[in-house]
């Protein structure tokens, strides 16, 4: 490559290409149009982005500020990509010049990946671990939840029955009490009734006939005749 870049655009190689302990790339190997072309395209999703937020309030604020956020230099999978491909070749004709250092890198790259595995298993049970503990939690509320509300329904009808029962208690004083009232009443209304007229000297019934004895009711007086 002979055609200079500007700090934005080796930044972003820097970023984006592979390297090792026994390799690294270079700028010079890279093609700069490739480069320029991602940069361009960035900045004008960057710029694009930037104007929508200062315009919008609400509407497609999240993916705006992403962009924004993830500015214009972060990791590129295509540069990487051909990086990759360059350590490659590289590694292959190391093979014929140098077979022991090819063994040797060949042998490091096993270990570091079967360590990326590990980690990678490793980082898969901690998640697994945590959503199994998520679930156990989430559970544990829903039951405790279920048992309140079973609880909380229990109450509500107990609340129900008793009130119920006192409804009924209160219901039945009162017609004992409408009954008792009623039968002090008519007890008054009798003995009233009694002392407004002569009664039968025999019993308290109103008399209807006087003789000798003094006044008699109806049956009483049916005796005499």
């Amino acid at each position: 490559m002979t055609e200079t870049l500007d700090p934005d655009e080796e930044t972003l190689f820097a970023n984006s290409a592979y390297a090792n302990k026994f390799w690294a790339d270079s700028i010079d190997v890279e093609e700069a149009q490739l480069i320029r072309a991602e940069m361009a395209r960035r900045k004008q999703g960057y710029e694009e982005a930037s104007k929508h937020l200062s315009q919008s309030k609400f509407w497609g604020r999240g993916v705006a500020k992403k962009i924004v956020r993830a500015g214009v230099v972060y990791p590129c999978k295509e540069i990487n990509a051909r990086s990759v491909a360059r350590f490659q070749r590289w590694l292959a004709g190391l093979r014929l010049k140098d077979p022991q250092q090819h063994e040797l890198i060949v042998k490091w790259l096993r270990e570091e990946e079967l360590g990326a595995e590990r980690e990678r298993h490793r980082q898969e049970a901690i998640l697994r671990e945590q959503q199994q503990r998520l679930a156990q939690e989430q559970a544990i509320a829903q039951a405790i939840a279920n048992r309140n509300r079973a609880i909380a329904n229990q109450n509500v009808k107990q609340d129900r029955v008793q009130h119920g029962a006192a409804d009924r208690r209160v219901t039945d004083a009162n017609s004992r009490n409408q009954q008792e009232q009623i039968r002090q009443e008519a007890s008054h209304t009798s003995q009233g009734s009694g002392h407004s007229g002569p009664t039968c000297v025999f019993c308290d019934r109103p008399g209807i006939a006087s003789t000798a004895s003094g006044w008699m009711c109806g049956i009483h007086a049916q005796g005499l005749l």
